[in-house]
């Protein structure tokens, strides 16, 4: 190459050079100037003038919890009182649904049914007596349901009692037995258990009066009464009883089957003696 040619050519080479280096360096200071310029902002934000509009952004609300306690629980109401019928609120004096009033129970034992119509042997005791019911029931009280219709008169008897008076029934054929081992008060518990003693009695054996008496006379009665049919009743009897007697009793009887004789009987003689009397009780 010709040494002028050269020389030309790194001439360009250095001009090319130096150019390239000033735009670098030319690049460099507006980038640092550009850096200390955003250095020295002022980051303080005056409030909006009176003719100019601010917007603020601000986060959303987080959503609100929900409330996972359980609700109180309410008492129960209860439910409305069944309404009466009318008839039950105003009852009427008659018709069909009338309400009858029920009035308080008695202070003393109610009566006893009158059995077939069966009538007391005695009216109302005074308050302390003892009274005993001497009942044949051998065979021959067995026809005609004389055992049954006597055991209806000890049951209207016992409904004249009151429970300050005291009672003993004894039956007796052969032998002779009692309701209980001494003389009960006169309650509506007693009543019932000789109600259903009674009941129980068959009419059958033989008859043995004093034995019935002898039974009887262990209770020390104020008044004795004897149901029987006395068809076999005789002196002998009627001695050996008045010899069982060493206490003032009253004694009476009621004869079944038969109509009043025309001659006075040893059992009425005996009753007599007794300050007693004899009810005849016919077919």
């Amino acid at each position: 190459m010709h040494p002028r040619g050269r020389g030309r050519l790194v001439a360009a080479f250095a001009i090319s050079l130096t150019l390239h280096a000033l735009i670098g360096l030319a690049w460099l200071n507006s980038h640092g100037q550009a850096s200390g310029t955003a250095a020295a902002v002022n980051v303080n934000v005056d409030g909006p003038e009176d003719n100019e509009v601010a917007f603020v952004l601000r986060d959303r609300p987080a959503d609100p919890i929900p409330n996972l306690r359980p609700a109180p629980t309410q008492p129960a109401t209860p439910a409305p009182p069944a309404i009466l019928p009318e008839s039950v609120l105003s009852p009427s004096k008659s018709g069909p649904g009338a309400v009858a009033p029920v009035s308080a129970s008695p202070a003393t034992p109610s009566p006893l049914p009158k059995f077939g119509g069966a009538k007391a042997l005695h009216g109302r005791p005074k308050p302390g007596t003892t009274v005993v019911y001497v009942l044949d029931r051998s065979a021959s009280m067995g026809p005609d349901g004389l055992l049954r219709r006597a055991a209806n008169i000890i049951r209207a008897s016992l409904a004249e009692l009151t429970p300050d008076t005291r009672f003993q029934i004894v039956a007796y054929n052969a032998g002779a037995t009692s309701l209980a081992p001494e003389p009960l008060a006169a309650t509506p518990g007693a009543m019932e258990l000789a109600d259903r003693w009674l009941a129980a009695l068959t009419a059958e054996g033989g008859s043995k009066h004093p034995a019935g008496f002898r039974e009887a006379l262990t209770a020390r009665p104020d008044e004795l009464f004897l149901l029987t049919d006395a068809d076999d009743l005789e002196e002998s009897d009627v001695r050996a009883i008045a010899a069982l007697i060493r206490t003032p009793v009253r004694v009476s009887a009621a004869v079944f089957g038969g109509n009043r004789p025309a001659t006075a009987t040893p059992l009425e003689r005996l009753v007599g003696k007794w300050n007693g009397s004899v009810r005849y009780v016919g077919p």
